[in-house]
């Protein structure tokens, strides 16, 4: 990152930020883009208020010369020895007007390159102006336009001055009339959506300068705060449309924000009576700045830096595009850009500006914002499943009522603890907050070097990859094995998809279907080795091998069949083998000694590069929202979250566009949505380019094909009949008329969630796909001398199909893998009962073609004696990650055995619960 662009997204992007979050929430609530405009000129008039109010406040004190002689700080104390008490005062004074007007311009500058940027604005009018999205141009004078708008509001500022400046001399007032010209000179050519902005924080002002005028202007300007409140809660609650508990919450708490200065007004008048009735003097709380930027220090780098190291070092490889390399420590520094531009700098400026009971105040309220920030991130909404490097998770964000109900109800008994700490023991809250912060540190430190380690050398692997597109050949004379490990394929669902798309069944001529299939884990470290070595590597007969590591064991099995097949003269290509060298990314060199073995990347060889570049640029913003997500009370994060877009107004979806980008799904209903997620595009395109990566070789040679792909594993909706991605999706109707699919020989398939159609969609999406290419190899007469496997690591939780679901409630729906084989010249689809598991692959793969076939690392015969010789073993864990799940065995977990048929429910026990199991254990 350049030093410009650390500045702009230090100082610029946080006020953005803000201004984008408030459009986004708004319009979500009201669906109204004027309102929703209308909040952020609110929004910028608050900034702009702040600063005219200690501006005026810095000239009054200059014209009573209040302060002279005062108790200096150490800055002060040091320039005393050279200048007098007054010239002291004066170059203090002075220079809090220049850093006022400084903050301003900065405002300023902001505020109109974020609305002229802005392209909801640009459907707005309001009145004459049709277009915010230009100047208003609603003067015609002389034959000429001219802009009226920042004429108007150049008025009201002036009058505010004039008003302001009644009982100060000119020179004094120099600095209001001063920002007033700039306005008008810096906005008369701008953008209507600025004017009309800066003309609300006109009439704001002027209304507060007015409200000065009366004794108690205090008071008044309170009771206006607050009946803008109840007003605005009662109409939200009454007459805007039919809220939930839970809006009618948010909108209660909204306008109970309203109330605040009120009530302290009422509660600071009745101490000062008590006091004067007792004859003392009302103690008022003394600010300490030290508290205030201790908390926002903390909060800087706890959701800048900590946050985000956690969420990346989990799995660092995760959000690398090998095609695409871009370190992920940079959304750090844009995260700790960010964080620290809001908290320190932007935070900062308003609390120096604000009054010195209002710091006192703040000096509490960033105390305990700390605590609940780390409580929240801490303790709760943990359990919400993957999250994709796009910061989504792939099960949706659902957060139930009861949990937010204890959520807040703890909170709530938090801060009134910290609260009470901050008035009892007010001087240990300082060292407490730089000791949470030196954890927070440490934490980051140690995330940041791991990530750094994992990362790095994928920046040579990703250059060496770059231009080169993968491929493999397909002999027409002589025989072609190719065994395709689809991630997360669920068996469960081909018999309605063949019945919806009957002319599967001729795309999948020769194969036969096994219906009775079984994995021997729910995720793709426990279900993927088996797949690869054979009954040797079950999680079962992994745990036994317990002198070696995990990751040993799991690149053995991903070499068993390509050395075995290369020993034999066949021409091997091996693609995108599952987490070789225990990598997310797959370490390729697991096959350097073996030469004649070509392997390579499929995963994003067919993005476009402007999909991957808007990832990247939404995670550079999204990391820091993610963590203010996180932390924020459980009754916000679903607004926070806005499905995974993070409230950003620039995920709009445009299905015109000659590159589609893939900025991600948002799905309105379980039928309907917008955009494409590109981590399902990622695979889907390479199913997309299968002919293409094919060459088809017109000699004699053998070859062997062992490639994964993960089109079912990232599911979003597709657009039926077709069941291809669209940038708009509405399958409402289709749905209506063929809702009847899902009831097939007696047996209902349960579709409710998004998630169930998504897979049924995709799973539909990935037999077409596959159908598609296997037309092509006909085409190219290398199908029938094809001996074609395709098997899945293992199934999912679905709770699609009662028969599927234990009594415990374990749901044997994720241990339902994809099993079809097509041996060579075989002909008619066929539907198979036996007892299988994915296990079988290599014997499949190999029977008929490598006489009494061994596993050329432990000399034991590749058979599939095992699968009778007792019952089968499955692992239920949900540690998934080999960052964590990578000793020398699987992580404790419950066990289950299975024999004969997995839909008997009888046939499944559970045999252990948290432990390391072997079949010698049992």
């Amino acid at each position: 990152m350049s030093l410009k662009t650390i500045l702009i997204t230090l100082l610029v992007n946080p006020i953005s930020l803000l201004f984008e979050v408030i459009y986004s929430v708004v319009f979500n609530f009201t669906n109204n883009s004027f309102v929703s405009y209308v909040c952020v000129c609110l929004a910028v008039a608050f900034l702009l208020l702040a600063s005219a109010v200690c501006l005026e406040r810095l000239i009054k004190r200059l014209k009573s010369k209040k302060g002279i002689g005062k108790k200096k700080g150490k800055i002060e104390a040091a320039l005393s020895k050279y200048l007098s008490d007054k010239a002291l005062f004066y170059l203090k004074n002075s220079f809090g007007i220049a850093a006022l007007l400084a903050y301003d311009v900065a405002l300023l500058i902001i505020s109109r390159a974020f609305l002229e940027s802005f392209s909801p604005l640009s459907a707005i009018g309001v009145g004459a102006i049709t277009n915010l999205a230009s100047p208003d141009a609603v003067l015609n004078l002389f034959g000429r336009s001219f802009n009226l708008i920042p004429i108007v509001f150049t008025l009201i500022n002036l009058i505010s001055c004039v008003l302001c400046s009644k009982k100060n001399t000119f020179k004094l007032s120099l600095p209001l009339y001063a920002l007033t010209v700039f306005a008008f000179a810096y906005s008369y050519s701008a953008d209507a959506s600025f004017t009309v902005c800066l003309l609300i924080s006109s009439v704001l002002i002027f209304a507060k300068t007015l409200i000065d005028l009366f004794k108690s202007s205090e008071l008044i300007t309170d009771i206006c705060i607050s009946a803008a409140g109840i007003i605005g809660g009662v109409y939200l609650i009454f007459f805007y449309g039919d809220p939930t508990v839970k809006l009618t919450i948010l909108y209660a708490a909204f306008a109970f924000v309203f109330q605040i200065p009120l009530i302290c007004f009422a509660v600071r008048k009745q101490l000062e009576k008590r006091a004067m009735k007792k004859g003392e003097r009302v103690k008022r709380a003394r600010p300490k700045a030290l508290v205030f930027f201790s908390g926002c220090a903390f909060l800087a780098v706890f959701c800048g830096v900590c946050i985000p190291s956690i969420v990346i070092s989990s799995a660092p490889q995760d959000f690398v595009d090998i095609y695409y390399y871009h370190n992920p420590l940079l959304y750090i520094v844009s995260s700790a850009c960010i964080a620290f531009g809001a908290f320190i700098i932007w935070s900062g400026a308003l609390y120096l500006m604000s009054r010195r009971r209002t710091r006192a105040v703040l000096d509490v309220a960033v105390w305990v914002a700390c605590g609940l920030a780390a409580v929240n991130y801490f303790f709760f909404g943990k359990n919400l499943g993957i999250m994709t490097p796009a910061l989504k998770y792939e099960d949706g964000f659902d957060l139930k009522l009861n949990e937010q109900l204890v959520n807040f109800l703890i909170l709530f008994a938090v801060a009134a603890v910290m609260v009470f700490v901050a008035v009892k023991f007010k001087k240990i809250v300082p060292s407490v907050l730089l000791i949470g912060m030196a954890a927070v540190v440490a934490m980051s430190v140690t995330n940041i070097f791991y990530t750094y380690s994992a990362v790095v050398p994928l920046k040579e692997q990703a250059q060496s990859i770059h231009d080169e597109e993968p491929h493999f050949s397909l002999s027409k004379n002589g025989k072609n094995v190719i065994v395709l490990m689809t991630d997360r394929a669920i068996s469960c669902y081909v018999p309605y998809l063949m019945n919806e798309k009957p002319e599967l069944t001729e795309m999948f001529d020769g194969f036969t279907f096994y219906s009775n299939t079984i994995s021997f884990g729910g995720n793709t470290n426990f279900g993927a080795p088996p797949i690869y070595g054979g009954y040797e590597y079950t999680p079962a007969e992994m745990n036994a091998r317990d002198e070696e590591s995990l990751q040993e064991k799991n690149d053995e099995a991903l070499k068993v069949m390509p050395v075995l097949f290369d020993s034999n003269d066949y021409e091997v290509t091996v693609f995108d083998p599952p987490y070789a060298g225990y990598q997310n990314i797959p370490d390729l060199s697991i096959y350097d000694e073996y030469p004649d073995i070509n392997t390579g990347i499929t995963k994003g060889a067919f993005t476009d590069e402007s999909s991957k570049r808007t990832l990247i640029e939404n995670n550079h913003r999204n990391f820091f929202c993610y963590s203010i997500l996180k932390t924020a009370p459980l009754v916000l994060q679903e607004t926070l979250y806005n499905d995974a877009t993070y409230n950003n107004t620039d995920v709009v979806f445009d299905d015109t566009a000659e590159v589609v980008e893939y900025k991600g799904q948002v799905a309105d209903t379980v039928f309907t949505s917008e955009g494409l997620e590109p981590f399902f595009m990622d695979a889907y395109n390479v199913l997309d380019n299968m002919d293409y990566i094919t060459d088809i070789d017109n000699g004699d040679s053998d070859t062997f094909l062992l490639m994964m792909n993960g089109t079912p594993h990232n599911p979003i909706l597709l657009q039926e009949p077709d069941y291809v991605p669209s940038m708009v999706v509405d399958n409402t109707e289709y749905e209506a008329e063929k809702s009847d699919r899902y009831t097939l020989n007696g047996r209902t398939l349960k579709m409710e969630t998004l998630s169930q159609y998504a897979h049924y969609e995709c799973n539909m999406a990935n037999l077409l796909q596959l159908g598609k290419w296997f037309d092509y190899l006909r085409e190219n007469d290398v199908y029938d001398n094809t001996r074609i496997i395709i098997v899945a690591d293992h199934g999912g939780i679905m709770h699609q199909l009662e028969e599927l679901e234990l009594d415990d409630g374990f749901d044997t729906m994720a241990y339902c893998p994809l099993l079809m084989v097509k041996d060579f010249n075989s002909k008619g689809f066929t539907v198979s009962d036996e007892f299988m598991t994915n296990a079988d692959v290599p014997t499949l793969a190999l029977e008929g073609l490598i006489d009494n076939p061994v596993n050329p690392f432990t000399g034991k015969a590749i058979n599939s004696d095992e699968k009778t010789a007792h019952d089968q073993y499955v692992i239920s864990s949900n540690d998934w990650s080999v960052e964590v799940n990578n000793g020398n065995t699987f992580l404790p977990a419950d066990w289950y055995s299975v024999h004969d048929n997995l839909w008997d429910k009888n046939n499944w026990t559970k045999i252990a619960s948290d432990a390391v199991i072997t079949y010698e254990d049992k």
